[in-house]
């Protein structure tokens, strides 16, 4: 970089002189366009380098940086974006502000050589106990800095936020918002900054693709605006979510509406690394054991995948403890304190002499109920530990954990009961690097089973204003009936087709069988009924156009069971990841439902059956929306009664807002009426289906008087693109099938809805 702007320093005198002898005047000469934005582009790349490699910020490279940005301040209104990153990298090369706090340091890490997972080093790493590898102390840095000029690059800062927060330029945006999000004391300030710094593609693909950018779906105004949002939020939702910061330190930033929000770094990078590293190993592990079962016999295909699934089992519980720590507890739903409990929180604020802040205090407060006093005070002691504080407070907190239970159990008491037996929401904001974990299985949600996604907390504030303008409340009502499927469009999943079509004769649903829809279809669908249904290998996006998807106005729920269907592929640092799921964020569908790894069929399907079936069907005659179940915690019932609960009911989890059953009474006499979609071994019924939507009769008509034709099973001569099992390929076809919920009696693997999993069949 030295040689470069050596040169780029010739190339600028030449080109000036021969600039003097065209123009004839005074003015004094500069370089053309196409150099500044080429050396701005080298000097940006060139500071992350040294930035990511921790390198000092010596002379040289201060002259370097300082050449760099007269150069881009040329041409300010054309490279705005430049200058902006170039400005930001400098500071932060300057004042780096990392925290290395004492439950994240970094991990002694091998160079990883992944040689398979046959391979005896993989399955050691695999099975061996997570957090047990040993820290590197790391100390502290603590730069001499004036505190006049650290305030005064903090002022530079917020007028750069609040001025161009509408830019979008990666470079800059990923580094600028993370590191005010991390350096700020105002809570509002740094929480918003952490929701801006995140989920860059989604808005670009907005602004592009769709051609407009939506009221508060790209980006959100500034901190005030952030905060009227929050506090608009409903008592029972509690917003939580983990970012990696510019230094790729892992940040847990929580909101509700009764507090300031709530910042703590949780972990290290290399902390992260080996979280995913050994959950990758096990999901491939039990992929491989689904794909290639060979010649192995039932028993032991499931005695193997189900040792993986216990290990998986203790691993989340390792998760929770050594990687979250005491800071698990603050994944728990809040709500809002009474007046003695309020109380209780302004005085342990006052007494902590600066080492916490209301919201934390609030939120202490109430977590104390859950918390045993050790527990508490460990979690008090890592808030105290990123602020300065008085040393003599912590002998005051075996004292104040008391007073916050006699506290909340005064305000219990004095609470309606209404009010208290309230349903808490917990929605998860997960950057990509993160996201494919299963943080829903966490042992600490055990007793709250209403847990959600969130695909940006711009999406939720927009949902929520949304709802807000049209008078609906939360949760939403679906009616189950008025929906629209789309079963096996690549026509090679039988068995699956065979399932879910004696699951789908007892509905009166809309669809397309052994084909893919066509695009006016699908906008209909999506557009008209309350819920869309997708049976097929990964999220549909070949069958289903992207674009299609993306410009539609969505109102129905998605349910995509496919493998991976809403698994997020982490991309770089700043992106939000390559996934179908951001399609549907984009037409604002309310609720996504999918898998994140890849699941076997038969699974997947008894799951979704059984999730239904408790949320919708089980409670249709019953009146009164808080009697109703919900989709959430129909979905919490069904992992539990899983085979496999953790390697498929862990792979299902929803993105979007909780919903319920519409209360739609049941006419009994009305039910013998009703037309069915016969199974492929029956007789077609001659009376069509009527339609819910008038724009679809026609197609459903016409499709219909040609299902015999799609619902043929595929021929013999053409085996199937997924690997079959030695049970699932001598099974005779006229053999009565299996009862839906029969899981012991099930062949050993089940076809993979993946594209991955398109092999040669096993050997019988």
């Amino acid at each position: 970089m030295e040689h470069f702007n050596k040169e780029f320093v010739c190339i600028r005198e030449r080109d000036m002189q021969f600039q003097a002898l065209m123009h004839r005047d005074a003015s004094r000469p500069r370089p053309n366009v196409i150099q500044n934005e080429i050396f701005g582009l080298c000097t940006i790349q060139w500071l992350i380098r040294k930035i990511d490699a921790g390198e000092p910020f010596d002379e040289s490279s201060r002259d370097i940086y300082n050449n760099s940005l007269r150069i881009v301040k040329y041409l300010q209104s054309r490279m705005v974006d430049q200058t902006l990153a170039v400005k930001q990298l400098g500071r932060q090369l300057e004042y780096p502000q990392d925290a290395n706090y004492s439950w994240m340091q970094p991990v002694v890490r091998k160079k990883l050589t992944k040689l398979g997972i046959e391979c005896a080093v993989d399955l050691f790493r695999a099975v061996s106990p997570f957090g047990r590898r040993p820290k590197v102390p790391v100390a502290e840095p603590k730069p001499v800095v004036n505190k006049e000029e650290l305030k005064a690059v903090q002022t530079r800062l917020r007028e750069e936020m609040n001025g161009y927060t509408h830019i979008l330029y990666r470079d800059w945006r990923c580094r600028m918002f993370p590191y005010i999000g991390r350096t700020f004391t105002n809570p509002w300030e740094a929480a918003y900054a952490w929701a801006e710094a995140t989920f860059i593609g989604s808005r670009n693909a907005v602004q592009l693709k769709l051609e407009r950018c939506r009221k508060g779906l790209v980006t959100i105004s500034g901190p005030d605006r952030f905060r009227n949002c929050v506090e608009a939020m409903p008592d029972d939702m509690t917003l939580v979510q983990f970012a990696m910061a510019d230094n790729k330190q892992i940040y847990l930033i929580k909101l509700h509406a009764d507090r300031e929000p709530i910042i703590m770094p949780i972990a290290h990078y290399s902390q992260a690394s080996e979280l995913m590293d050994k959950f990758t190993y096990l999901l491939e592990e039990d992929e491989r054991i689904a794909k290639f079962p060979g010649d192995m016999s039932p028993t032991t295909f499931w005695e193997r995948r189900k040792g993986v699934d216990a290990r998986l089992a203790s691993f989340v519980g390792e998760v929770e403890k050594n990687f979250l720590g005491v800071s698990a507890h603050l994944l728990r739903p809040s709500d809002r304190l009474g007046p003695a409990s309020d109380n209780i929180a302004k005085k342990i604020e006052w007494m902590s002499k600066g080492g916490l802040r209301i919201g934390e205090s609030k939120d202490l407060v109430y977590l104390s109920q859950y918390m045993d006093s050790s527990s508490w005070q460990k979690l008090v002691l890592r808030f105290c530990e990123m602020r300065t504080t008085d040393p003599k407070f912590s002998d005051f907190l075996p004292t104040l954990h008391s007073a916050s239970l006699e506290a909340l159990k005064k305000d219990k008491a004095d609470r309606a009961a209404s009010d208290a037996s309230s349903k808490k929401y917990t929605y998860l904001v997960v950057c990509p690097q993160l996201s494919q974990f299963c943080w829903e299985r966490l042992p600490i949600f055990e007793d709250f089973p209403y847990i959600g996604r969130q695909v940006s907390i711009h999406s939720i504030f927009s949902q929520l204003e949304a709802l807000r303008n049209q008078e609906k409340q939360i949760p939403l009502q679906i009616d189950v009936q008025n929906a629209y499927y789309v079963l096996d469009p690549e026509n090679n999943l039988g068995e699956t087709k065979r399932r879910m079509l004696d699951y789908i004769n007892k509905f009166k649903w809309e669809g397309k069988i052994g084909g893919a829809p066509d695009s006016t279809e699908i906008t209909t669908a999506l557009e008209e009924c309350d819920a869309f249904f997708y049976f097929g290998h990964g999220s549909g996006s070949t069958v289903m156009p992207r674009s299609v998807i993306k410009q539609a106005k969505c109102n129905a729920i998605s349910l995509l069971m496919g493998c991976g269907s809403v698994r997020t592929i982490p991309q770089a640092h700043g992106f939000d990841g390559k996934s179908a799921l951001l399609d549907y964020a984009m037409a604002k569908c309310p609720l996504i439902v999918g898998c994140l790894w890849t699941v076997t069929d038969g699974e997947i399907d008894r799951f979704l059956m059984r999730m239904v079936d408790d949320c919708f069907e089980q409670t249709r005659n019953v009146t009164g929306v808080d009697k109703l179940r919900q989709l959430a915690e129909a979905m919490h019932e069904a992992r539990s009664k899983a085979k496999l609960k953790y390697l498929t009911g862990a792979a299902v989890v929803m993105y979007g807002l909780p919903v319920v059953s519409k209360t739609v009474p049941v006419v009994v006499e009305e039910k013998e009426n009703i037309p069915t979609i016969q199974s492929p071994e029956k007789t077609p019924s001659e009376e069509p289906i009527i339609p819910k939507s008038p724009k679809l009769a026609a197609r459903v008509l016409s499709s219909q008087r040609q299902q015999p034709e799609t619902l043929k099973t595929p021929s013999a001569k053409t085996p199937p693109r997924v690997a079959r099992t030695p049970r699932a390929t001598t099974r005779s076809a006229k053999k009565p099938p299996v009862p839906i919920f029969d899981e012991e009696h099930d062949p050993p693997a089940r076809s993979l809805r993946s594209r991955t999993s398109a092999k040669t069949p096993a050997k019988n």
